[in-house]
């Protein structure tokens, strides 16, 4: 079963864009390589200059775990730990419908 992420990050005043840094050259390069998730972006908020959200589809909860439990996010995490203004909100989501997908797909993925 598919498993869905969403994740707000808030980072410390004026520190957005060295979490983005860090994340395209720890996480971006591992992203593009995993087939496991097939579907992941980087957003910045347009409202607060000190958030940013990523929305993350896996193939699997254990894929999932495998990317949560790898030394690249660890690497990631230890650089960016000091730069967050408190842990992230991550909601946890099942998948049911998607535009462009078809029923017989989502249930197949699903």
């Amino acid at each position: 079963m598919q498993l869905a992420l969403f994740v707000r990050t808030r980072t410390k005043p004026g520190q957005r864009e060295l979490v983005r840094r860090a994340w395209e050259e720890l996480m971006k390069p591992g992203v593009d390589g995993n087939t496991q998730q097939p579907v992941y972006f980087f957003c910045e908020d347009k409202d607060d200059d000190d958030v940013f959200c990523l929305f993350e589809i896996y193939q699997t909860q254990s894929s999932f775990e495998k990317a949560s439990e790898s030394s690249r996010f660890a690497d990631y995490m230890a650089r960016i730990g000091h730069l967050l203004d408190g842990p992230p909100v991550v909601n946890l989501t099942t998948p049911v419908w998607g535009k462009g997908v078809s029923d017989q797909d989502m249930q197949r993925i699903g």
